[in-house]
């Protein structure tokens, strides 16, 4: 079983009904969070919550039945905080329920595995032990950083890293600090984009059973013309800007007449088969 669910899916200005930036690709029993912007914390923690107070799933304020202590990874694009700023208040969040009940721990040794942009992790240790998250963990938290090429595996999937020139280009003898992810499960490939330019997207085009292509930085006219030329099984198109609210039924048709039916505009909730 393969499946994306759409946590957030706004650009830096949230939606009336869409948080920022998360992705959680769930293969089997565990799970892989990419990005993590305002929303996507309380979003993923929703089932956890209902355990904790004994609230029917019915009465949820998300629904699904994701559990984030099945994380074995999150892998953070870049440190814009659409895409980072709820990391914090997630690994909180963690911790907290751990604190109160057994049933919230990881697998592997109760480890929580963080992957970012080198520049980011000193400045993200400082800011965990000065909101006193970083003390009071009942869970390892290991933070590793992001380089290009194969990042994660494990016996479910692969997660590679390539570099996006979102930032701009590394100067010389630095590192890249924003990244697009293409995840192997199995003969299955999914690529989450991340934020980039339409070179970069065209770089990552080829057999993919499940593009989640960011717009809030590409014309959605541009990614039409890109994606005819070399179609994924299935796309969600994500990070939607501020402009395109109110407009989303007229892209969705636009989508649909582009890339047929197994193509979708996101919402918060949405979730895609892979």
């Amino acid at each position: 079983m393969i499946k994306a669910h759409i946590l957030g899916c706004a650009a830096a200005l949230p939606l009336i009904d869409r948080g920022c930036a998360g992705v959680a690709l769930q293969v089997d029993d565990a799970l892989y969070l990419f990005d993590a912007g305002a929303g996507v914390a309380t979003r993923l923690m929703d089932s956890s919550v209902r355990r904790q107070y004994g609230v029917p799933k019915e009465d949820g304020t998300f629904g699904h039945d994701l559990d984030p202590y099945a994380l074995h990874g999150i892998f953070v694009s870049h440190a814009h905080v659409d895409h980072i700023g709820d990391l914090a208040d997630l690994l909180s969040m963690l911790r907290l329920f751990a604190k109160r009940d057994t049933l919230f721990r990881f697998p592997d040794g109760d480890v929580l595995r963080v992957f970012l942009p080198v520049s980011v992790i000193e400045p993200f240790q400082i800011w965990l032990r000065a909101t006193g998250v970083e003390q009071k963990l009942r869970y390892r938290l290991e933070l590793s950083p992001i380089d290009a090429g194969l990042l994660y595996e494990d016996r479910r999937v692969t997660v590679e890293a390539v570099p996006s020139d979102h930032l701009g280009p590394p100067e010389p003898g630095t590192t890249c600090e924003a990244f697009s992810f293409r995840v192997q499960c199995g003969n299955r490939t999914v690529v989450y984009t991340g934020d980039l330019t339409l070179d970069n997207l065209r770089a990552l085009l080829g057999p993919v059973d499940l593009l989640i292509a960011e717009c809030a930085h590409l014309k959605f006219d541009d990614i039409l013309m890109a994606l005819r030329d070399t179609p994924p099984a299935q796309t969600v198109i994500t990070h939607l800007s501020p402009a395109l609210y109110g407009d989303v039924d007229r892209l969705q048709t636009e989508l649909e007449a582009a890339l047929g039916e197994n193509a979708w505009i996101a919402h918060d909730g949405l979730t895609v088969d892979v």
